[in-house]
């Protein structure tokens, strides 16, 4: 699946909350990234009134372009504080994290409040399950 870092924004006209969705963190699960293109497209074309701003983001792109789990390890086990503190002899997936990470704090300043969601799907049967943190510095 060939998708930029950035898989769509929709910003609207008054300031107000940022919300980050991530998709395609596991190369195998595509839907995420293909459900964000839908929506951010029908935001485009309905252009509906909002406040703040929604970021698609591509998670693990050399992953999803093979359409496998990962390369060299799991990005959702990447996010440590030791991982995000290294610069140097990074796995793919670390780099992933990283670029994720510029887009996030390249956009982060725009706004206090932030959301972040994580779209995954599974390859075995499973209840639905979302999780939500909402939080401030």
């Amino acid at each position: 699946m060939k998708t930029k870092r950035i898989i769509g924004e929709y910003h609207g006209k008054e300031q107000g909350p940022m919300v980050f969705i991530t998709a395609g963190v596991h190369g195998n699960e595509p839907s995420g990234v293909l459900a964000l293109q839908r929506v951010i497209a029908e935001l485009e074309e309905s252009g509906p009134t909002m406040k703040g701003s929604l970021i698609g983001i591509a998670g693990n792109m050399a992953a999803l372009n093979k359409d496998i789990r990962f390369i060299d390890e799991d990005l959702n086990r990447t996010w440590t504080k030791e991982k995000l503190a290294a610069i140097e002899n990074l796995t793919q997936e670390e780099k992933e994290m990283n670029d994720t990470l510029k887009v996030i704090r390249a956009n982060s300043t725009k706004n206090p409040k932030r959301y972040f969601l994580d779209c995954h799907s599974t390859s075995s049967e499973s209840s639905p399950y979302i999780s939500a943190r909402c939080g401030r510095k």
